[in-house]
Formats: structure tokens, sequence, C-alpha cells
């Protein structure tokens, strides 16, 4: 498992909290950056339900969860900030959400923020009251978080927008992480809070399994359960579905286990029956109330509507046979690959040439760093949220993937993806030590370490001058400049030190005598023909809240110019490290 940087971990609340508002940026990559720390935050926060089992929780609940929820749905409401982030796969996909369609989101974002309010202000009612008032406020709690993850349950149908799921699916998962999120902290502080055990057994716990796939998709194994046969786990097993574990535990035959399993499925059955049954019958106990205390319009509609919705869904549900229900981790893939499907790639007998593959390249990199960000980093926390289950070493791993900006330029010779194949799973072998660079006029050769071990160099390995980064301990590559054309032409590397506050740059290294970037009159001559100009350029690379993790050149020239004429680069989480630092001799 690996550590969470805590001092990234503070300065994301803080970055929050300040609205991300730095001097330098424009509307847009303020927005971006607003976007990016949020989705950041919400994954950290996952994190530490996951491995801090909520032993402080309820200073996360109280000093960060609500912080952080109140800051996305406020922004939901917004969607300027989702406008830029959805806009960049829109463009990619031919896929945009309809005006009616962004205005059915937004009315539901307001229901959503009421409800957060609400819930919000009766936990700390809770909080703060003792004796009768505690028992009272308590009922109060128990309406307002019903109708919570009711509104969010129900808004999740409307997330998932046919024809546009892809376009949908940044909303769809933030929406999603909430309801997850909520659902667990039911679980384990619903006994303390006053609430029914039946109302966690049949309403809460049931819901969380079903939306994650607990029991059914994903084995539920107790975190302190090493020995199969423990009765425990015989326990947990047959609550959640898993009669292969049952099997294991007690020693059953195929048969009984058959058997069983059907028993299991039956009990299952009524068992969401009666939870959706006390689930609405407490949300027309809240509209009843509501109405006669006059609460608001927006709050007391958002249940109204919810309701409507979950009359019909709750049929469904129910209709569904165990295993059938397609859980969110399940449908946010499913998605994810289906927009895979959908960015522009070559026809089957067409020939690229090298900048033109770079290009259809630089699109599946960009289309699959913008999921992971948004939507995938999400997903692979959610069974775990309670705390209560072992989390396989692969969810972590997943959480660590790299992502990946380029081929800049021309060439594919070490990029791991195509039109059909995602980026592979790989493991952090450390945090980045060093990057070598040889340069002349052009960049000649690229090699990064990562703790004490060397990747493997591309391009060449004697041209140029050698020029060796050194990295201190918690020293982060944020940014990378670039210029290309018949060759990569210069790089600099941009820092930032989390521990020391200090920012500095390395580079340029190159010239930008091979690179030189097109004349403003050839630009606007092919903005009119709607034409982008592959060959030359110069840009930031960074992808937010990520830190440079590789680099290599992806095609390499002997020529009488030799150089690398293509390049790109790995990025990896910065809330999460490597479990040391270690910087071996050059």
């Amino acid at each position: 498992m690996k550590p969470v940087n805590e001092e990234v971990t503070r300065q994301l609340v803080a970055m929050i909290t300040q609205e991300a508002k730095s001097p330098g940026l424009n509307k847009a990559e303020q927005a971006e950056l607003i976007m990016a720390c949020i989705t950041m935050a919400m994954v950290v926060l996952n994190f530490f339900l996951v491995v801090q089992p909520h032993d402080a929780g309820v200073y996360w609940l109280e000093a960060t969860l609500f912080r952080i929820i109140s800051k996305i749905i406020r922004i939901f409401d917004s969607d300027f900030e989702w406008r830029n982030v959805r806009a960049k796969v829109e463009a990619m996909i031919k896929q945009k959400l309809e005006a009616h369609q962004l205005k059915v989101l937004q009315h539901l974002r307001a229901g959503q923020e009421e409800n957060l309010h609400f819930f919000k202000n009766a936990w700390q009612s809770y909080s703060n009251a003792t004796g009768e008032a505690k028992k009272i406020q308590g009922t109060v709690l128990l309406s307002s978080y019903n109708s919570m993850i009711t509104v969010l349950r129900s808004n999740i149908h409307h997330c998932k927008i046919d024809d546009y799921a892809v376009a949908g699916l940044f909303e769809f998962a933030a929406t999603a992480n909430i309801h997850v999120i909520l659902l667990g902290v039911g679980i384990a502080h619903g006994k303390s809070w006053g609430f029914p055990q039946e109302y966690i057994d049949n309403v809460i716990r049931v819901e969380f399994n079903r939306v994650t796939g607990l029991g059914t998709r994903v084995p539920a194994i107790p975190r302190n359960v090493t020995q199969s046969g423990n009765s425990t786990v015989v326990a947990r097993a047959v609550r959640f579905g898993n009669s292969t574990v049952v099997a294991r535990a007690i020693g059953l035959g195929n048969n009984t286990v058959h058997s069983r399993a059907i028993e299991t499925r039956n009990s299952k059955r009524i068992q969401r029956g009666i939870g959706e049954a006390l689930q609405m019958r407490l949300l027309l106990d809240a509209i009843e109330k509501g109405e006669s205390e006059g609460l608001s319009d927006t709050l007391i509609g958002s249940w109204k509507d919810a309701y409507s919705t979950m009359s019909v869904a709750s049929r469904q549900v129910l209709s569904i046979r165990d295993g059938e229900y397609e859980d969110y981790p399940t449908y946010v893939h499913r998605i994810y690959r289906h927009g895979r499907t959908l960015v522009p790639r070559r026809k089957r007998k067409e020939k690229l040439n090298g900048h033109k593959l770079a290009a259809e390249l630089r699109r599946f990199a960009d289309y699959d760093a913008i999921l992971t960000q948004y939507a995938l980093s999400y997903s692979e926390y959610w069974p775990y949220l309670t705390g209560e289950f072992q989390v396989p070493p692969e969810v972590f791993r997943r959480a660590d993937r790299e992502i990946f900006s380029g081929p800049y330029a021309l060439g594919s010779d070490w990029v791991t993806w195509s039109k059909d194949r995602e980026p592979p799973l790989t493991d952090r072998s450390g945090n980045l030590t060093s990057i070598l660079v040889r340069s002349s006029v052009n960049i000649d050769g690229l090699q990064t370490r990562a703790g004490m071990f060397w990747n493997m160099h591309t391009g060449s390995t004697t041209k140029g001058i050698p020029n060796l980064i050194e990295l201190a301990p918690g020293q982060l590559v944020h940014n990378v400049d670039l210029t290309w054309g018949d060759k990569i032409g210069t790089l600099r590397f941009d820092t930032y030190n989390y521990r020391t506050n200090d920012s500095q740059s390395y580079g340029p290294y190159g010239s930008r005598l091979h690179a030189m970037t097109p004349s403003k009159k050839k630009e606007e001559e092919k903005k009119k023909k709607n034409k982008v100009d592959h060959t030359k350029g110069s840009v930031a690379v960074n992808r937010t809240g990520y830190a440079l993790s590789s680099i290599f050149c992806t095609k390499w020239s002997e020529s009488s110019d030799s150089g690398c004429e293509g390049v790109a680069f790995g990025w990896r989480p910065i809330f999460l490290a490597a479990e040391t630092y270690n910087l071996a001799t050059t």
C-alpha cells in the first residue's frame, strides 16, 4: 500500500478553500485548476476512509467532507468549471450535451446543494444536543440523511444520459462518489447517530452493496480475518451473498452451496423490498413535515422529484435478479471504454505519417488521462469506503495508475497505448529522483531514474551534452515546456517542492533551430480550413494533480541533423508517494 503525501493533502484542501485563485491564470485555467484540486481531494478523502477506517471519521466528516462536497455541488450548480473539463472530451468524441439536458442537471444540482446544507445543519444540531433534545434531533438527522441519499440516488438516474453517457460521465462519477461516501459514513456512524438497526441493515447496507458491487462482483472479506474457517467470514459472507467464501469457510459441497445461495438470494430480495419501502416511507414523511414547517421550495421539490423517480426505479430494482444490477464502478468503466471507440481514429486501410499517427495517439492519451482523473480515480475505492473489508493491492495500483501526454511531433516508439489498447497498469518503482537530458541544437536522448533504478535510455546515448537534473526529497516536476518541429527543439522542467514551498526551473535544454513555430499567417490559414498543424509547435505539458514520472523519445533520427523527433510524458498522482526517497549515486 502506498503512503499519502500529507503535505500535499493539506495544500489541496487549502487550495480549495482559497478557490485556487492564482494571479497568472485566466478564468478557464482557474476553473480547470479548481476542478482538478477538488477531484484530487475527493480521491484523497476516499483513500483516507479506506485506509483509516473511521478512526478519524468524525474529523474528516466535519473538517473535510462537507467542505469538499459543498464546493463540488456549488460548482455543479454554476456549471462553469465542469463545462471547461467536459468540453475537452466533447470535442474529442463529437458528443455534446444539449441545452435542455444541462438545464435539467442544473435543476437537480440545486436540489443537491439544498439537501447537503439541510443534512449538515441537522448533523451539527445533533452533535451539539444533549439529553431529550438529542433524541429529537436524531429523528431530524435520520430524515435529512434519508432524503439526501434518496435525492442522490434519484439524480444518478438523470446522469445516465442516453446517447450522451460519455459527456455526462463526469457528473455521474462525482454524484456517485458523494452518494457512496454518505452511504459508507451512514454504515460507520449510523448506530452512534441513533439510526434504527433495521434502517442501517435494510436501507444503507443494502444500497451500498448494490451500487458498489460488494458481495457480488467484489469479494467482501473482513479486514481482521485471515483464516477461512473463521465464523466471522461465514457471517459476513452470508450477509453479502458471497457463496464462494461461505463454501471455503465451512467446507460445504457444491449442491449444498447452490441451495444456500438460492436461499440467500431470496432473502436478499425480501430485504431489498423492506429497505425500499422503509426509505420511501421516510421520504414521504419528510415531504409532509417539510411542507407543514415551510421548508424551501427547492428542498421539498427535490424530495418530490426523487419520490416520483424512485417510485418507478424501485420497482425496476426489485425486479432485477441478484448480480444483474449494473453497479457504479462497472458503469463508469463501461462508459469509459465506450468513449474510447468514439475518439476519431484512422480508417483501417489508411496509412498515417509520423505526425498524424502521433496526433492520433495523443488524442487517446488525453482521453484516457482526463477520464482517469475525473471519473475512474473515484471508482477504485467505492466498494471499500466503509473501511470494513480487505482492499486488494490491485486497487491501490489502479489508483496510482500512470497517465500520459503525447507523443508530440512524431513517432510511436515506446508508446504503450493505441486506439485499441488502454495504457497498461504498471507499478511505481519509486519517486522520480533524476532526469538525464542529452542535448545539442536538438534534444538527443532522455532517461529518468525512479528511486534507485534508471529506466531505459531512449534516443542517443552518445550525442549531445549530458545534463543531469537531481531532484530533492519532496521536489516534483509539475510542468514541462517544449518546442518541436523537424526535431524536438527544447525542453524546460518546472518543479515545486511541497516540503520547502520552493519553485525551480531547469533548462531550457536544446535550441529552437529545428523547432520553429509556424507563422501567425499560416496558423490563421490552418484555422480557416479547420486544420491543425501537428508538425510544429510549442506547448506547456502538465496534468494538474499529477507529477512527472517518465519521459521518453518516441522516434530518433541518426541523420546529419540527428536528434529526437518525438517525445511523450508519463504522470502519476502527487498525493501518493513511494515508500521511501532513494537517490543513488550517478
